[in-house]
């Protein structure tokens, strides 16, 4: 999951840099090496916050289901079976 949305959204990140953009254009190899591993490095820290989220969230949702079941010990009928030994 983590990495589709990494995909997704450095499909999205890397679109906004278009080549025909002037400060884009001029950057040298280190400047455009270097915005390349920002942009990697928060597209990768917001897919991880995503996925945290999710499971933060399914854990409450069931935390909470858990919360609605039965306690105690459970009924036993009253049967003629012989136990097994």
């Amino acid at each position: 999951m983590a990495t589709t949305q990494q995909a997704q959204l450095a499909a999205g990140r890397t679109a906004l840099l278009q080549a025909d953009n002037s400060q884009v254009a001029q950057l040298n190899f280190a400047q455009f090496y270097g915005l390349y591993r920002q942009t990697q490095l928060a597209v990768l820290a917001n897919s991880y916050s995503n996925v945290f989220l999710l499971t933060a969230a399914t854990t409450v949702l069931a935390a909470l289901v858990a919360l609605l079941l039965r306690s105690g010990p459970a009924e036993h009928s009253e049967s003629t079976a012989v136990p097994v030994e």
